[in-house]
Order: structure tokens, then C-alpha cells, then sequence
């Protein structure tokens, strides 16, 4: 039996994303399939929906997106520093020469700069 969320538009934008990977309009289609799917209707009602591997999984996908910052800091803002380089050293590692392996670079360096800091002053 359907629901009220699923959604024919739902079934297009999944389309979207496979037929046109790489289309920047992708991006979006994916976000809009999987943020308003019934899966994540009912997490959102039961109190279980995971926005931080939501974004991870948007990080990875579309590494070059204009969002990819924000979605950076999303991710890696409540990790600890060490768990945080390990993640950055990884995205650096698997995703080079993208907006988000740049950002993570700028990240990395602020950590180890205010690491140096720290060591420095005591």
C-alpha cells in the first residue's frame, strides 16, 4: 500500500541520478531521492534519521559540489582530532583534486597549525 511520501517525483530523480551521473542537476535529484524517500520519512518520524552519514555519503558522491565546505564541516565537526584527521587524511587520499579534498587540506593544515601552537607554548 502507498503512503502519501512515496512519490512518483521520487522514482524520476533516482532515474535522473543513474541515467546522467555527472550532470550537475544529479547532485540535487540524488539529495531530493534520498532526504524525502518513505526510509527517511519513517527515521525522521521514529527520531532515527543520521543527517552526519547522510552528508558523508553526499561528501563522497559529489566531492566537487559547491556545498562540499559546509558538508565538511558537518561531518567533521563532531569528531575527535584524531578521528577527524583520519577522515581528512582519507577524503585527501581517495578524492584528489576536488573542492572537497581542498577544503580538507585547508582543514588538516589549521589542525596541525594549531597542534604546533599548542606544543610550542608549553
Amino acid at each position: 500500500m502507498k503512503t502519501g511520501w512515496e512519490n512518483p517525483a521520487i522514482q524520476r530523480y533516482e532515474e535522473i541520478v543513474d541515467r546522467h551521473p555527472k550532470s550537475v542537476f544529479a547532485e540535487r535529484c540524488y539529495y531530493f531521492s534520498k532526504a524525502y524517500s518513505q526510509e527517511a520519512s519513517d527515521q525522521k518520524k521514529h527520531g532515527t534519521y543520521d543527517e552526519i552519514s547522510f552528508t558523508t555519503d553526499m561528501l563522497l558522491k559529489y566531492p566537487n559540489s559547491s556545498d562540499s565546505r559546509g558538508w565538511l564541516v558537518l561531518v567533521t565537526d563532531h569528531l575527535e582530532e584524531e578521528d577527524k584527521m583520519d577522515f581528512l587524511n582519507s577524503l585527501i587520499q581517495d578524492k584528489p583534486s576536488t573542492r572537497a579534498s581542498r577544503f580538507a587540506s585547508q582543514l588538516r593544515d589549521k589542525i596541525l597549525q594549531k597542534q604546533r601552537l599548542e606544543k610550542g607554548g608549553q
